[in-house]
């Protein structure tokens, strides 16, 4: 019976090392991901990140809200069959009184964990921004695919 020559902690920080790079290699490249998973309802901790998937039944339309003014600062219409998912970071830009806060979004497709979010606009701080959601009269269907024998 031969035995390792590395003491036991050492085996067991690789075989930790090991599984964690597996877990990534498994959910998709993680370099330049936001903090995820992204699931309906936020991430389940508090990093003020928010996910809303449309469905034929209830497809989605998001607006963020300027509470000071009422004003709809932003708005979209989520496709059916598709997620929004977005991310808000105070303080991006300090010295701007009106939009100090920044917010990442992207549309991804349904139930889609993680990925990077490449649209970016300034925002109103949290104490002066609300999210509403709307649910479009529906149904709504996603685009069907091409027929494979189409043609």
């Amino acid at each position: 019976m031969s035995r390792s020559t590395q003491p036991r902690p050492v085996r067991n920080r690789i075989a930790l090392a090991a599984g964690v790079a597996l877990a990534a290699a498994s959910a998709g490249s993680l370099v330049g991901c936001s903090l995820g998973p992204y699931r309906t309802g936020g991430s389940q901790y508090s990093n003020d990140q928010y996910t809303y998937i449309s469905q034929a039944h209830s497809p989605k339309t998001v607006e963020l809200v300027d509470t000071r003014t009422g004003e709809v600062v932003w708005s979209v219409d989520v496709p059916v069959g598709q997620q929004l998912t977005f991310r808000f970071y105070e303080n991006r830009e300090p010295d701007n009184i009106y939009t100090p806060a920044m917010m990442r979004w992207d549309i991804y497709r349904a139930k889609q964990f993680f990925g990077r979010k490449a649209n970016a606009l300034l925002v109103p701080p949290a104490e002066a921004r609300r999210i509403d959601v709307h649910v479009r009269p529906g149904p709504e269907y996603a685009p069907m695919p091409p027929a494979a024998n189409a043609g």
